[in-house]
């Protein structure tokens, strides 16, 4: 949670994501033409920050509109190649992860730094652009850390001074995502709207997407969760409202999409909304929350309320709410459950192959604090996948193991093993390889639990190896799929054609041993075995036969 944390700055702009979305479709997998396009079938993977900038530069002792890095850029370099946003699986496209992203803040006037971004998966996505269309209407974030940060030798930027005294080699970054546009005939195609903030990764916190703060749960269908933290060096409430409050898109008729910029949508009229503290004689309110456009811009909606001695007191065993004042009166719209508790796991995203393992870490917090000797009790939850009849999902059960339940130690933490039967799950969805699962938790103490809080997993099918391939009898089968599936990949190579693969085989040998958050990495889709990768290598190593083309 330390984004939350000073110093930070807040960013603004737009992203572009360009998803291949042929495999959105299990029935696609089939082969069998006409295959169901959807919006994108020839996106390249592609994620970038085309057009961001730094919105506000906020120090301990407040915010600073004169400091140099506001107006600078935050772009994503491209290097060694542009970042991809990939899904686990056609059945589980809830978690979709950006691999191969670096991010650079600054210009030569502020000085810059460069950090790594730990692919991670969205998360905690909302309906929340009313008066749009998909999928424009919905609301994500991104929050990880950058790693193997690089600072110019020059820093002329006050906030990025404090920012590497506080925390050197790695950052927390979080963004919102909404107003995506998926219509290919508006100029603003693959480009949605972005609000993000980085501060410190300090030291003894929850690395990446593990809570380190609060959560104030929905308890009305127009807003979502919002994370918070009570920063008592400080005394400061600070709420992260960035995705949890609807706004208004007007549609308008295709294809007069303004350009970019994108005009700001305007908030959803909720009334008067105010930040309290739900003590038990009436909420202590402790300011209005400023909803506009302005804010989200300048801040991606994170606010602060100070609080007074007695009201950090206060703050620091008694949930957290947000109030709706209107003419009929108030109401509780966001509010954190009695013990004010919040669970997070990492990673929340895991392929597996048949015999692999994972590990995981679950953070249970309470008042923000750590719950230990807590037992968290976990089960398979075909719910959070989306299922595609004919093709069943979480099937066979045996495929993947974990415990019924895990207990917490003293700093509210619990690792646990999650394994892939070493047979595999068997094909069970024929022409889709392997099988996809979800985990999910329950802690008594949580008496209203975040869906959100899950670990999606595919396993691979188990590959009988094969000591002599040949380009017809196996290498072709494994890589058709994916010259008809993702055809942007016939820009770069005709993965169909006996030739055109012959020619580019050391390049495919290369990109098939990179790591897998290289952006490089192929297939891009990350979906392929290594018993299918052993196979396509060893018959690079052996020559390439051609063998028999079937009849």
């Amino acid at each position: 949670m330390s984004y939350l944390d000073l110093p930070r700055l807040h960013f603004f702009g737009t992203f572009r994501a360009d998803p291949s979305t042929l495999n959105n479709t299990a029935q696609n997998y089939t082969l069998q033409p006409p295959l169901s396009p959807a919006w994108n079938p020839d996106g390249s993977h592609a994620w970038q920050f085309p057009s961001c900038t730094v919105q506000t530069a906020v120090l301990a002792s407040g915010k600073s509109g004169s400091d140099p890095v506001v107006g600078a850029p935050v772009a994503s370099t491209d290097k060694p190649s542009v970042a991809k946003l990939v899904d686990l699986d056609t059945e589980q496209q809830m978690v979709s992860m950006i691999f191969g992203l670096q991010v650079q803040v600054g210009n030569a006037a502020s000085g810059t730094f460069t950090g790594t971004f730990e692919p991670t998966a969205f998360n905690d996505i909302f309906l929340r652009m009313l008066g749009a269309q998909p999928d424009a209407v919905f609301a994500a974030y991104y929050q990880s850390v950058l790693t193997g940060v690089q600072w110019s030798k020059t820093l002329a930027s006050p906030l990025l001074k404090a920012l590497k005294a506080a925390s050197p080699t790695s950052l927390s970054i979080k963004w919102v995502v909404d107003d995506f546009q998926d219509d290919s005939t508006s100029p603003n195609f693959t480009l949605g709207r972005v609000a993000g903030t980085i501060g410190p990764a300090l030291p003894g916190e929850p690395a990446g997407s593990l809570a380190a703060g609060r959560l104030l749960r929905p308890q009305d269908q127009q807003v979502n969760f919002a994370p918070c933290q009570i920063d008592a060096k400080r005394k400061v409430a600070v709420f992260d409202f960035g995705n949890s409050f609807p706004t208004l898109r007007p549609l308008p008729a295709a294809p007069a999409t303004p350009p970019l910029p994108f005009p700001n949508p305007q908030p959803a009229n909720l009334g008067t909304l105010q930040a309290g503290i739900a003590a038990s004689s009436g909420p202590v309110i402790l300011g209005t929350i400023d909803t506009s456009a302005a804010a989200y811009q300048a801040t991606a909606a994170i606010q602060e309320f100070p609080l007074s001695a007695q009201q950090l007191a206060l703050a620091q065993k008694t949930p957290l709410v947000v109030m709706q004042e209107s003419g009929s009166g108030s109401m509780v719209l966001l509010d954190e459950d009695a013990n004010a508790t919040s669970l997070s796991v990492a990673p929340r995203v895991l392929r597996l192959e048949p015999g692999g393992s994972a590990k995981c870490t679950l953070v249970a917090l309470s008042f923000g604090k750590p719950a230990g000797g807590q037992k968290i009790s976990l089960a398979l939850n075909n719910n959070i996948l989306q299922q595609q009849p004919p093709f069943p999902v979480g099937v066979p059960k045996k495929a993947l193991s974990f415990p019924a339940s895990v207990v917490t130690n003293s700093k509210g933490r619990a690792t646990f093993t999650v394994s892939a039967a070493a047979s595999g799950p068997g094909n069970p969805r024929g022409p889709i390889d392997g099988q996809v699962y979800a985990i999910a938790f329950t802690w008594k103490l949580d008496g209203n639990p975040d869906p959100n809080t899950a670990v999606s997993v595919h396993v691979y099918d188990k590959v009988k190896p094969v000591a002599k391939p040949t380009w017809w009898q196996d290498v072709e089968p494994i890589l058709r799929p994916y010259d008809d599936l993702y055809p942007f990949m016939a820009q770069i190579i005709d993965l169909d054609d006996y030739a055109a693969v012959q020619a580019a085989a050391q390049q495919i040998k290369m990109r098939l041993m990179l790591p897998e958050t290289d952006p490089r990495y192929m297939p891009v889709t990350r979906d392929m075995s290594a018993g299918k990768k052993k196979i396509v290598l060893t018959w690079i190593a052996n020559g390439m036969p051609q063998g028999t083309k079937p009849a």
